[in-house]
């Protein structure tokens, strides 16, 4: 097993952000099918990240392994359906083994509800 590891910068689209160089996940998962194992712990952007890929992206990935954060304060009804469809487009791709998402901000509602600390 050869592994070629790098801490990189990942985001919806390849550009310049806050000093730093971003790219997309389809521009680095780039080998055969199933020859990738993906570690994503990037702080919120995982949605977006996850969002932006495709059939083909989820092919060259073997194992996927994201910490999902929100971290823009409470999230809102409609963000919390995005982060189910987002999983639901992983799971439509990949095997779910387990999942879970953290909110660490001040205790906050969600229609009504008490938003938890610990989601999925």
């Amino acid at each position: 097993f050869k592994s070629n590891f790098s801490a990189t910068c990942l985001g919806p689209t390849s550009k310049a952000r806050h000093g730093r160089r971003y790219d997309t996940l389809s521009s680095l998962v780039t080998g055969p099918p199933a020859s990738a194992l993906v570690k994503m712990d990037i702080e919120g952007d995982e949605f977006n990240v996850l969002d932006a890929l495709d059939a083909a992206d989820f092919r060259r990935m073997r194992g996927l392994n994201v910490e999902y954060h929100f971290v823009q304060g409470c999230p809102t009804q409609k963000a919390l359906l995005r982060a189910l469809n987002i999983s639901r487009k992983v799971s439509n791709h990949l095997a779910v083994v387990d999942a879970g998402a953290a909110y660490w901000g001040s205790p906050c509602r969600v229609g009504g509800s008490k938003f938890p600390r610990l989601l999925f």
